[in-house]
């Protein structure tokens, strides 16, 4: 009888393990290998910049939040000056953050994915690619930075290097 006991009791924790695992995993063992590896924090407030090629104003200025759960990163836009509100969930990996971004806003089917670079002077830059209703295939660069004036200098950068026109994605290689 007790060893029958004993046996129902250890097939309960066992199960009890497989159910936790996920979670064990997510929220110990990751973060203590993130830490294990010296990996990047970039958690905490930042300015960011943003533009489209079909915006007009040709770039969105807001604040954001980076929240990080080893190498897990939420961006969450805030105070927004156009009232766009969306969030990016990515995973960084060394200097590079990969991630899909979408809208927050009721009745918005807007998404897409970034690739981001961390730049060694705590700089946040790259693109942006997404898909919205009104004009279908869009993309932009994206700069993230604590530092505002450094984000000044990377926009007029941006707009003397590059050339952004409105180009139909969908038959483009028609």
């Amino acid at each position: 009888m007790l060893l029958r006991m004993s046996i129902n009791m250890l097939s309960f924790i066992v199960g009890l393990i497989g159910l936790a695992s996920p979670f064990i995993n997510e929220w110990v063992i990751q973060p203590y290998r993130f830490k294990r590896d010296k990996g990047r924090r970039i958690a905490g407030s930042y300015y960011a910049v943003w533009h489209t090629n079909t915006q007009n104003p040709p770039q969105t200025w807001e604040s954001c939040k980076i929240s990080q759960r080893g190498k897990k990163i939420t961006y969450k836009s805030l105070n927004n000056e156009h009232g766009f509100d969306y969030e990016l969930k990515g995973e960084i990996m060394g200097n590079i953050i990969s991630g899909h971004w979408q809208s927050k806003l009721p009745n918005e089917n807007v998404s897409g994915g970034a690739i981001l670079y961390c730049t060694t002077r705590g700089h946040i830059v790259g693109f942006w690619v997404g898909h919205c209703k009104k004009n279908g295939v869009t993309w932009g660069y994206w700069g993230i930075s604590t530092d505002k004036k450094a984000l000044k200098k990377f926009v007029n950068h941006m707009q003397t290097k590059l050339s952004f026109t409105s180009i139909d994605m969908e038959h483009l290689f028609d």
